[in-house]
């Protein structure tokens, strides 16, 4: 027997029973079974008698329960049950599947999830990570068994434990088992394929087995698999398709032919009712291109480019110059300049005085004058606040701020009009592009005089580009209606379903018992698969690689009895009812 008495229970701080560790015979334990069960919640269930200065855990306090070797084999939250006349305790210890079999399942805050065909593994995953994001006192496993794309699927108003149930119908050899090591509790999973066999061998000496009670059911293996979909090409036109496996000669009650979309389902649209769906997917379609084109439309206009052209309407002392100079331009660069300035002449030799002036360019700022790196300007009304709001931008006041350049020449009124009008904003440099001949004389050719002027000008500013926005807006429109145009697909089967699906379900399986003394040397576990060997046994027994539902273990005697067989959340069967209920909770979206 893996595990050895004493058993000890462990409970949480600041509750009842504690964090020290206390054995059965100290607090009274006279009854204990220990339920494993797949795809189900697994239970502790004990006795207590009432007594005085007995430590009695509290209604709802968290236990653990470990063996002599000190090896966890369970934690979960208690129910207790007193019984006055009999003057007993009786606690139901429930591990964190009872948790999941509660928890809705969500998307945001609703109780409707669609997953787009997938792999299996991914979306009993995520099904299980939603879980543990809202709270449950598990954590993922590290890795999942190899299985395959299953078709689209919908959930509405299901919990957690439902949804991975519902899901691991494609797969029925897959199996659960929870890990009470881990702390949290992890589920972890496995499948017939992947997972190593338990060989029971009645021949060897101290087998510990002391019955067995099987009944194979080889009927509920079906030796042809049909699936049976529809495949919208274009507007009108309707594909209907098949995927086969198996044998395709077999019995008809051998044969397994589901539909997941098509005229044998309620999604099938009489002409009337396609012809409104395509006027509805297509009137959203409109909507989304009308919001698409308008929103592309915004941006291609929104931001303010720091040129003369477009800065010149907004900076009201530019405007003025170009009134008073018409064609007047400044080039948005800034930049340094050097001219021979002044003249000295000794003994007929010149030396000259250089003169630099520079200034940087127009670039946004913040109003410390900082640059504002990583920000648009925009012309004011580009986007709305919700546009903003749904591409996550925000909004904030920015400047454009710098120094626009001109060669003045000989006189300009447009550069006059700025240094009247703005004189602590203006710079001018004045000289020669050329120094000075040997008798000192200068050269007009080669006068040249430079004129700057500051701009400074509030702006709205995003810090998201206008093409960015634009594409976030048209994305959330497009998801926005992609869920109303999906309900007007049909369901498809990925590749190779069909193929998949046979071999999962192409064993036969069995239901039954096996009772196991407390000198058994191995003790069949959920998560485990079994086969039995033995001289007096059905030979097939020997390759039935069966999982095991359940394990029921009495803590007081250290007998085991091994429930043989699918979880019943898991049979044969659930697939062929999950695709027979009503539409709007089957796989296809309602």
């Amino acid at each position: 027997m893996i595990h050895q008495a004493p058993f000890s229970l462990q409970g949480e701080a600041g509750k009842a029973l504690g964090t020290g560790w206390q054995t059965f015979e100290a607090l009274g334990v006279k009854a204990a079974m220990l339920h494993r069960r797949s795809l189900d919640v697994g239970e502790l269930v004990f006795t207590q008698r009432a007594k005085a200065g007995r430590t009695i855990p509290d209604d709802g306090e968290w236990l653990t329960l470990r063996d002599d070797a000190g090896t966890i084999l369970f934690r979960g939250l208690a129910k207790r049950t007193f019984s006055w006349r009999e003057r007993l305790y009786t606690f139901k210890v429930a591990d964190a599947y009872k948790g999941m079999m509660e928890t809705p399942l969500l998307d945001g805050d609703r109780a409707y999830v669609i997953y787009d065909a997938r792999d299996l593994g991914a979306l009993v995953l995520d099904i299980y990570q939603r879980g543990v994001a809202a709270g449950l006192p598990l954590q993922s496993p590290a890795t999942m068994p190899g299985l395959f794309n299953v078709p689209k699927m919908a959930f509405r108003s299901a919990s957690i434990a439902g949804a991975i149930e519902d899901a691991l119908k494609w797969a029925p050899d897959a199996v659960t088992r929870m890990d009470h090591a881990t702390d949290p509790q992890t589920l972890r999973f496995a499948t017939r394929g992947e997972a190593a066999e338990m060989m029971i061998d009645l021949d060897a000496d101290g087998h510990g087995v002391s019955d067995i009670t099987l009944t194979p059911y080889p009927e509920a293996r079906a030796l042809s698999v049909s699936f049976a979909y529809a495949r919208r090409d274009g507007d009108d036109v309707v594909l209907y398709l098949v995927q086969s496996a198996g044998d395709d000669n077999a019995e008809a009650n051998r044969s397994l032919s589901l539909y997941l979309s098509g005229q044998e389902r309620s999604d099938m649209l009489v002409t009337e009712a396609l012809t409104t769906a395509q006027k509805a997917v297509a009137m959203a379609q409109a909507a989304v291109d009308a919001i698409g084109a308008e929103i592309d439309a915004a941006a291609a206009s929104a931001q303010i480019p720091l040129t003369w052209a477009a800065l010149v309407p907004k900076d009201s002392n530019l405007t003025a110059a170009v009134v008073a100079e018409p064609g007047f331009t400044m080039s948005p660069a800034g930049g340094s300049r050097t001219l021979y300035t002044g003249i000295a002449c000794g003994l007929g030799t010149p030396w000259t005085i250089q003169a630099t002036k520079s200034h940087a360019g127009v670039s946004l700022k913040t109003s410390g004058g900082a640059p504002a790196t990583g920000w648009w300007p925009i012309e004011s009304g580009s986007f709305s606040a919700k546009e903003l709001e749904t591409a996550g931008a925000s909004k904030e006041t920015r400047y454009i701020e710098g120094w626009f350049l001109v060669e003045w020449g000989g006189g300009s009124a447009g550069m006059t009009s700025l240094e009247s009008a703005a004189p602590p904003d203006t710079d001018r440099l004045s000289g020669y592009t050329q120094n000075y001949n040997g008798n000192c004389a200068t050269n007009s050719d080669y006068f040249q005089r430079w004129g700057w002027y500051r701009t400074n000008i509030a702006v709205d500013a995003i810090n998201m580009s206008p093409a960015a926005v634009a594409a976030a807006v048209k994305a959330a429109a497009a998801s926005g209606s992609s869920a109303f145009i999906a309900r007007a697909e049909f369901v498809e089967a990925p590749d190779d379903l069909a193929r998949n699906y046979f071999e999962r379900q192409n064993w036969t399986p069995y239901k039954g018992e096996i009772t196991l003394t407390p000198s058994a040397p191995l003790v069949p576990m959920p998560g485990d698969f079994v086969s039995v060997r033995g001289a007096e046994v059905p030979s097939e027994w020997a390759a039935m690689k069966v999982p095991v539902a359940e394990t029921a273990i009495d803590l007081v005697t250290l007998s085991a009895r091994v429930t043989i067989g699918p979880s019943p959340r898991q049979d044969f069967g659930s697939l062929v009812d999950r695709l027979r209920i009503p539409q709007e909770d089957n796989y296809q979206p309602g």
